[in-house]
Protein backbone atom coordinates (compact mmCIF):
# COMPACT_ATOMS: atom_id res chain seq x y z
CA UNK A 1 0.00 0.00 0.00
CA UNK A 2 2.54 2.33 1.14
CA UNK A 3 5.15 1.31 -2.18
CA UNK A 4 2.10 2.09 -4.57
CA UNK A 5 0.99 5.69 -3.11
CA UNK A 6 5.23 6.23 -3.46
CA UNK A 7 4.74 4.93 -7.07
CA UNK A 8 1.59 7.41 -7.69
CA UNK A 9 3.92 10.49 -5.49
CA UNK A 10 6.55 9.84 -8.13
CA UNK A 11 4.32 9.84 -10.95
CA UNK A 12 2.46 12.80 -10.46
CA UNK A 13 6.12 14.41 -9.55
CA UNK A 14 7.64 13.37 -12.65
CA UNK A 15 4.29 14.51 -14.78
CA UNK A 16 2.38 17.20 -13.14
CA UNK A 17 4.89 19.45 -11.61
CA UNK A 18 7.03 19.45 -14.84
CA UNK A 19 4.02 20.71 -17.00
CA UNK A 20 2.98 23.21 -14.30
CA UNK A 21 6.39 24.28 -14.40
CA UNK A 22 6.04 24.43 -18.48
CA UNK A 23 3.04 26.41 -18.16
CA UNK A 24 3.96 28.98 -15.53
CA UNK A 25 7.21 29.64 -17.93
CA UNK A 26 4.32 30.11 -21.28
CA UNK A 27 2.41 32.65 -18.91
CA UNK A 28 5.23 34.60 -18.19
CA UNK A 29 6.65 34.45 -21.71
CA UNK A 30 3.28 35.65 -23.04
CA UNK A 31 2.95 38.29 -20.31
CA UNK A 32 6.29 39.45 -21.38
CA UNK A 33 5.26 39.35 -24.71
CA UNK A 34 2.19 41.15 -24.18
CA UNK A 35 4.23 43.85 -22.27
CA UNK A 36 6.73 44.24 -25.37
CA UNK A 37 3.80 44.60 -27.93
CA UNK A 38 2.37 47.23 -25.58
CA UNK A 39 5.03 49.28 -24.83
CA UNK A 40 5.97 48.90 -28.58
CA UNK A 41 2.15 50.78 -29.33
CA UNK A 42 2.62 53.11 -26.16
CA UNK A 43 5.86 53.98 -27.78
CA UNK A 44 4.17 54.35 -31.58
CA UNK A 45 1.81 56.41 -29.68
CA UNK A 46 3.86 58.74 -28.38
CA UNK A 47 6.02 59.41 -31.46
CA UNK A 48 2.70 59.99 -33.36
CA UNK A 49 1.70 62.29 -30.87
CA UNK A 50 5.06 64.15 -31.12
CA UNK A 51 5.10 64.32 -34.76
CA UNK A 52 1.57 65.74 -34.69
CA UNK A 53 2.52 68.46 -32.44
CA UNK A 54 5.34 69.67 -34.83
CA UNK A 55 3.05 69.86 -37.81
CA UNK A 56 1.59 72.96 -38.99
CA UNK A 57 -2.11 73.58 -38.39
CA UNK A 58 -3.47 76.01 -41.40
CA UNK A 59 -6.02 78.26 -40.85
CA UNK A 60 -7.11 79.46 -44.67
CA UNK A 61 -10.01 81.98 -45.09
CA UNK A 62 -11.27 84.36 -47.52
CA UNK A 63 -13.43 87.50 -46.43
CA UNK A 64 -14.62 90.76 -48.12
CA UNK A 65 -14.37 94.14 -46.55
CA UNK A 66 -15.73 97.54 -48.01
CA UNK A 67 -13.30 100.51 -48.50
CA UNK A 68 -16.14 103.65 -50.04
CA UNK A 69 -18.95 104.87 -48.96
CA UNK A 70 -21.38 103.19 -50.44
CA UNK A 71 -21.10 100.09 -48.17
CA UNK A 72 -20.17 97.72 -50.75
CA UNK A 73 -17.47 95.10 -49.94
CA UNK A 74 -15.24 95.78 -52.93
CA UNK A 75 -11.92 94.57 -51.43
CA UNK A 76 -11.48 90.47 -50.80
CA UNK A 77 -8.28 88.91 -49.36
CA UNK A 78 -6.66 85.38 -48.78
CA UNK A 79 -5.11 84.58 -45.74
CA UNK A 80 -2.87 82.17 -44.76
CA UNK A 81 -2.42 81.69 -41.01
CA UNK A 82 -0.23 79.06 -39.15
CA UNK A 83 -1.37 77.94 -35.71
CA UNK A 84 1.01 74.95 -35.17
CA UNK A 85 4.72 73.70 -35.61
CA UNK A 86 7.10 75.95 -37.69
CA UNK A 87 7.37 76.24 -41.31
CA UNK A 88 10.15 76.88 -43.46
CA UNK A 89 10.53 77.87 -46.96
CA UNK A 90 7.13 78.61 -47.80
CA UNK A 91 5.60 80.17 -50.84
CA UNK A 92 2.11 80.61 -51.63
CA UNK A 93 0.03 81.42 -54.98
CA UNK A 94 -3.25 81.59 -55.85
CA UNK A 95 -5.56 80.86 -58.67
CA UNK A 96 -9.27 81.85 -59.91
CA UNK A 97 -11.52 80.35 -62.29
CA UNK A 98 -15.05 81.60 -63.21
CA UNK A 99 -17.97 78.90 -63.76
CA UNK A 100 -20.62 79.83 -65.75
CA UNK A 101 -24.29 77.73 -66.00
CA UNK A 102 -27.18 78.29 -68.05
CA UNK A 103 -30.60 76.54 -68.95
CA UNK A 104 -31.67 77.01 -72.20
CA UNK A 105 -35.49 78.38 -73.48
CA UNK A 106 -36.82 75.44 -75.68
CA UNK A 107 -37.93 71.43 -75.30
CA UNK A 108 -36.02 69.47 -74.69
CA UNK A 109 -34.41 71.44 -71.97
CA UNK A 110 -30.78 71.67 -71.88
CA UNK A 111 -27.86 73.00 -69.42
CA UNK A 112 -24.32 74.12 -70.50
CA UNK A 113 -21.47 75.05 -68.09
CA UNK A 114 -18.60 77.39 -69.11
CA UNK A 115 -15.21 77.40 -66.55
CA UNK A 116 -12.26 79.11 -67.49
CA UNK A 117 -9.08 80.82 -65.34
CA UNK A 118 -9.06 84.48 -64.86
CA UNK A 119 -5.50 86.06 -64.55
CA UNK A 120 -4.76 88.97 -61.50
CA UNK A 121 -7.96 88.74 -59.44
CA UNK A 122 -5.35 89.07 -56.35
CA UNK A 123 -3.06 91.68 -57.45
CA UNK A 124 -0.58 91.98 -53.91
CA UNK A 125 0.41 89.50 -52.05
CA UNK A 126 1.95 90.35 -48.49
CA UNK A 127 4.16 87.39 -47.45
CA UNK A 128 5.80 87.14 -43.76
CA UNK A 129 8.99 85.21 -42.97
CA UNK A 130 7.44 83.97 -39.57
CA UNK A 131 7.37 80.11 -39.49
CA UNK A 132 4.16 80.41 -38.08
CA UNK A 133 1.19 83.22 -37.53
CA UNK A 134 -0.34 85.10 -40.62
CA UNK A 135 2.66 83.61 -43.58
CA UNK A 136 1.04 85.25 -46.72
CA UNK A 137 -2.06 87.47 -47.31
CA UNK A 138 -3.59 88.34 -50.65
CA UNK A 139 -5.70 91.38 -51.61
CA UNK A 140 -7.54 92.17 -54.75
CA UNK A 141 -7.86 95.09 -56.69
CA UNK A 142 -11.72 96.00 -57.01
CA UNK A 143 -12.22 92.76 -58.19
CA UNK A 144 -14.91 91.73 -56.17
CA UNK A 145 -17.03 94.73 -57.31
CA UNK A 146 -16.56 93.87 -60.50
CA UNK A 147 -17.04 89.72 -60.70
CA UNK A 148 -20.43 90.83 -58.59
CA UNK A 149 -21.40 93.96 -61.70
CA UNK A 150 -20.79 90.66 -64.18
CA UNK A 151 -22.39 88.18 -62.13
CA UNK A 152 -25.75 90.54 -62.04
CA UNK A 153 -25.64 91.09 -66.02
CA UNK A 154 -25.13 87.12 -66.32
CA UNK A 155 -28.14 86.75 -64.22
CA UNK A 156 -30.53 89.57 -65.54
CA UNK A 157 -30.43 89.05 -69.01
CA UNK A 158 -30.24 85.05 -69.99
CA UNK A 159 -33.67 86.02 -72.06
CA UNK A 160 -32.00 87.65 -74.73
CA UNK A 161 -29.90 85.30 -75.61
CA UNK A 162 -32.26 82.38 -75.92
CA UNK A 163 -31.66 81.30 -72.11
CA UNK A 164 -33.99 80.77 -69.81
CA UNK A 165 -31.18 81.26 -66.71
CA UNK A 166 -27.31 81.79 -66.02
CA UNK A 167 -25.70 82.52 -63.20
CA UNK A 168 -21.94 82.79 -62.59
CA UNK A 169 -19.87 81.22 -59.84
CA UNK A 170 -16.16 81.99 -58.55
CA UNK A 171 -13.81 79.77 -57.51
CA UNK A 172 -10.62 80.25 -55.38
CA UNK A 173 -7.72 77.97 -55.39
CA UNK A 174 -4.62 78.03 -53.03
CA UNK A 175 -1.16 76.39 -53.34
CA UNK A 176 1.31 76.58 -51.18
CA UNK A 177 4.72 75.22 -50.80
CA UNK A 178 7.16 74.15 -47.20
CA UNK A 179 9.50 72.55 -45.37
CA UNK A 180 8.36 71.16 -41.96
CA UNK A 181 9.82 70.64 -38.59
CA UNK A 182 11.01 67.07 -39.31
CA UNK A 183 12.52 68.36 -42.59
CA UNK A 184 9.90 66.95 -44.65
CA UNK A 185 8.86 68.75 -48.23
CA UNK A 186 4.94 69.36 -48.82
CA UNK A 187 3.17 70.61 -51.60
CA UNK A 188 -0.32 71.43 -51.21
CA UNK A 189 -3.32 72.35 -52.75
CA UNK A 190 -6.77 73.99 -51.40
CA UNK A 191 -10.00 75.20 -52.47
CA UNK A 192 -11.16 77.99 -50.79
CA UNK A 193 -14.31 79.21 -50.04
CA UNK A 194 -15.95 82.39 -48.09
CA UNK A 195 -18.19 81.21 -45.91
CA UNK A 196 -16.76 77.45 -45.71
CA UNK A 197 -13.02 77.80 -45.02
CA UNK A 198 -10.78 75.53 -47.29
CA UNK A 199 -10.76 71.85 -48.49
CA UNK A 200 -7.83 70.45 -49.29
CA UNK A 201 -7.48 68.90 -53.25
CA UNK A 202 -5.85 66.18 -53.66
CA UNK A 203 -2.30 66.62 -55.65
CA UNK A 204 -3.16 65.94 -59.09
CA UNK A 205 -6.52 67.44 -58.90
CA UNK A 206 -4.46 70.86 -57.82
CA UNK A 207 -2.01 70.51 -60.16
CA UNK A 208 -3.80 70.63 -62.93
CA UNK A 209 -5.80 73.64 -61.46
CA UNK A 210 -2.56 75.72 -61.87
CA UNK A 211 -1.22 74.50 -64.75
CA UNK A 212 -4.34 75.29 -66.49
CA UNK A 213 -4.80 78.94 -64.64
CA UNK A 214 -1.13 80.28 -67.29
CA UNK A 215 -1.54 82.75 -70.48
CA UNK A 216 -3.01 81.76 -72.84
CA UNK A 217 -5.88 79.85 -70.92
CA UNK A 218 -6.10 83.07 -68.69
CA UNK A 219 -9.10 85.47 -69.70
CA UNK A 220 -9.04 88.99 -67.96
CA UNK A 221 -11.14 89.99 -65.90
CA UNK A 222 -11.68 93.73 -66.40
CA UNK A 223 -12.68 92.75 -70.16
CA UNK A 224 -15.20 90.25 -69.46
CA UNK A 225 -18.43 91.16 -70.67
CA UNK A 226 -22.01 89.44 -69.79
CA UNK A 227 -23.52 89.51 -73.27
CA UNK A 228 -20.53 87.59 -75.11
CA UNK A 229 -19.74 85.28 -72.14
CA UNK A 230 -24.10 84.68 -72.68
CA UNK A 231 -23.42 83.81 -76.26
CA UNK A 232 -20.99 82.06 -75.47
CA UNK A 233 -22.98 79.77 -73.41
CA UNK A 234 -26.10 79.48 -75.89
CA UNK A 235 -23.50 78.07 -78.38
CA UNK A 236 -23.35 75.41 -76.60
CA UNK A 237 -26.98 74.33 -75.87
Amino acid sequence: MKQSWKKRKNIYLRTYVPLALSLTATIISMTQCINSKLQNQIATLQATIAETQLMPQFDISIKSEPTGNDGFHDKAFLTVTNNGGPVYEFHAKTAYYIKIKAVGKSAPIKTAEIRFPVDGYFGIQAKSSASHGTLATFFDIDNHRRHFNLAKGIREHPEAHGLSSAYSEEEFYLSIHYVDALKRVHNEYYQVYFVDGAVMLQNEVGENIFKEAKYPNTRELSKLKSDELLDEIAKKL
